[in-house]
Parts: structure tokens; sequence; C-alpha cells
């Protein structure tokens, strides 16, 4: 009787699937982190010394051999970075990421524009609103922020190793409303940096043209 031979011969590898290759690598939702200065007097105090510090350097490259406008330079420079100290701690820093694109559609349709938005534009000759200004805003920030620190403090994907982008919202859109979009103490500016920059996640594009080289 003849022995049987085992056969050695190794099993072809099987190739993922499509669909296992895509998942494999799953894409990071948008998100960006928003600074919001918490002193004003200190904001400006930063912003007309980082203007002065850039007037110098202006002046530095154009006279490169003048020894009074160099150290004027490093002047400004010192004043900033001691002033930039103390900005620091004032600062409160916000991570808004994006909900994905039919959550962010459904809560576009869950507010919109009232009668008498739509009118208002209307008769200024403008495009029909979108949502209802009022309530939208105060609704998408909510549930874009989910997580808030003060200026030294790293959000989670600027850790090291950087940790994942927290998804959960923490308020509601009322508290938000309260103490962010109609609050006195928050002006214009900052309430819209804010409200944009979570327009932005949802609705900008993340596209990277690497070329041909």
């Amino acid at each position: 009787m003849t022995d049987a031979v085992e056969d050695h011969t190794p099993a072809p590898l099987s190739r993922p699937s499509p669909r296992d290759r895509l998942r494999a690598r799953p894409k990071v939702g948008n998100f960006r982190i928003i600074p919001i200065v918490l002193d004003p007097m200190l904001a400006d105090e930063y912003e007309q010394a980082k203007s002065k510090r850039d007037q110098a350097r202006m002046m530095a490259d154009l006279r490169k051999n003048d020894d009074t406008v160099a150290v004027t330079l490093i002047e400004a420079e010192d004043t900033l970075a001691e002033i930039e100290r103390r900005v620091r701690p004032a600062v409160q820093r916000h991570l808004v990421v994006s909900l994905g694109r039919q959550q962010y559609d459904d809560l576009v349709n869950e507010f919109p524009p009232t009668k008498d938005q739509r009118a208002k534009a209307a008769k200024a000759g403008e495009e029909r609103p979108q949502f209802d200004d009022t309530k939208f805003p105060p609704a998408l920030i909510a549930r874009c922020l989910t997580w808030f620190g003060d200026g030294d403090e790293q959000a989670p994907p600027e850790q090291d190793p950087p940790q994942p982008v927290p998804t959960e919202p923490l308020f509601t859109a009322d508290e938000i409303a309260e103490d962010i979009w109609n609050n006195p103490q928050w002006n214009t500016a900052e309430t819209m940096t804010l409200f944009l920059a979570c327009v932005e996640v949802n609705t900008g594009r993340r596209l990277v043209d690497l070329g041909k080289g």
C-alpha cells in the first residue's frame, strides 16, 4: 500500500476586499481648535505688540546694517514674548468636530428660517436664508463643541501620543445660547468665529494636491 503524499503547497493568499481596505484606514473627521482670549484688554495689548514686532521686522529687513533698528526688533520681540506669557493663561481653546454630512443636513433642516427672516431677506434683495440665524448657531456649536481647555492645556489630538478626537457634545443648545451666543461678554467676532469654525469643519474641503512629483 502506497503512503499518501502530503501536499505542502501553500494556500493562495486571499486579497482583502475593497470594503475591507476602505475600512482598514478610516478617515478621521474634520476638527479645528479655536482659541478665544477671555480678557479683551490683554488681547488688544497682544495685537498691538504683535503689530509693532511685525513693523520692526520689516524695518530690519530693509536696513540690515542698522544697529538701532536691530535693537528695536529685539526689544519688540521681547515685549511680545512677555505679553504672550501673560495672555496664555487667559486663553480658552475650543475643539469643534464635524458631525458628518447627514447629521449636519438634518440639523440645518431642524431650524428653518422663520417667516420674518425670509421676508426681511426678500425685502433687502438678499438670498433666502438657509436656517434660523437665532437658533441654529447655538445648536450647531452645542453639537460640535466636544472639548475645551485653558491655554496651556493640550487638546486630545495634540497630545503625545495623539488621543482620539472626542465626539460627544458637552452642552445643550440652550446652554450654549445662554453662556456664549447671547452672552453680552462675548462679542460678535468671537461668537461668529466659533460658529463659522463649526460650519467649516462640516462643509469645508480637506483635499491635498500632491502633484506628480
